[in-house]
């Protein structure tokens, strides 16, 4: 892989089980410069993190899983050191010897902005979806932690009958953004497409769409 250092990114995932990233899903650019956090669920952080640094991106992720992290590395053929986060207790940052790749595994809520500044811009790839409810409070007030005064963000969500299931991913309409968000974003949807599979057609479900919504800090 060869990298072209740019903006700055950020990602996060839960685990390593995941589908193939969709190139067409990757945020389209929100800034000419500037660092970029993504923040990136159910085993994207490491697909996502090729991808960007692809498109000449300085790429930081936030991982949970050691084993994803270091078959990524592998996976991309990157050499790479592990040293310990000393502020975060038993997390680690692998990063690559001749790429500006590096991987933070560690918990999303244990990371802040003393390790790698605020951010001008996120990318939120369906990881506010994977909250719980009694995390979205909580998730939300650490993710505009992470954010600039004048940042923005690009949060992908699942949208879905949800008398079919209850999550996660949960069903996130709008309204939702808008109840842990608004006081501190202007939001607005700026897209949505089909993302119906097998394994929600077994769940019984009738449609699935993800969803894309622009959040920019009010100033």
């Amino acid at each position: 892989m060869e990298c072209n250092p740019k903006p700055q990114i950020c990602a996060r995932q839960y685990n390593s089980n995941a589908e193939n990233t969709d190139k067409s899903l990757l945020p389209r650019p929100m800034l000419s410069e500037g660092e970029i956090l993504s923040a990136a669920s159910m085993g994207q952080t490491v697909s996502c993190s090729a991808l960007l640094a692809e498109q000449g991106h300085d790429v930081i992720g936030l991982e949970f899983s050691e084993l994803a992290t270091k078959s990524f590395f592998e996976e991309q053929h990157l050499n790479y050191t592990v040293s310990p986060v000393e502020t975060i207790q038993g997390a680690s940052v692998f990063k690559a010897d001749d790429c500006q790749i590096q991987i933070y595994c560690c918990d999303f809520f244990a990371f802040t902005s003393a390790i790698a500044g605020q951010f001008d811009a996120v990318w939120d790839r369906h990881a506010f979806g994977a909250m719980l409810p009694k995390r979205r409070t909580q998730y939300s007030q650490n993710l505009m932690s992470l954010m600039k005064p004048d940042g923005n963000c690009l949060m992908m969500t699942a949208q879905y009958d949800a008398t079919v299931m209850q999550g996660p991913p949960f069903n996130v309409r709008t309204e939702l953004i808008q109840e842990f968000f608004g006081d501190r974003c202007d939001i607005r949807k700026i897209e949505q497409g089909d993302a119906m599979r097998d394994k929600w057609r077994a769940k019984g479900h009738k449609w699935f769409e993800w969803v894309l919504h622009h959040l920019s800090c009010k100033q």
